[in-house]
């Protein structure tokens, strides 16, 4: 690394949790994808429990603390694959990863 190089990704900016959920919902609109259902509760129920949380103080424990939260009202299955898969596109499309 060169010398003075390194930014430190928290200094250009909190990234809301919320703000990247929603970013997400206008993406998918553009392409005529509009999100509805099921998919737009469990991106509420991201965006309400993680309200002012930045991606960049985001851990593995406050996820498995969301999971758990998230087992009361959705399968093993759901948890596990969907949810799983989620979370992989929501960090990518950060552009955190």
């Amino acid at each position: 690394m060169d010398n003075g190089s390194y930014i430190d990704p928290r200094a250009s900016g909190s990234v809301l949790i919320e703000q990247i959920v929603d970013a997400s919902i206008k993406k998918l609109a553009k392409f005529g994808t509009p999100v509805a259902g099921p998919k737009l509760s469990q991106l509420n129920q991201i965006k309400e429990y993680f309200h002012g949380t930045s991606i960049h103080d985001l851990s593995y424990d406050d996820l498995i603390d969301f999971a758990a939260e998230r087992k009361q009202t959705v399968g093993l299955r759901i948890l596990a694959h969907v949810d799983h898969r989620f979370w992989k596109r929501l960090i990518t499309h950060s552009g955190l990863s």
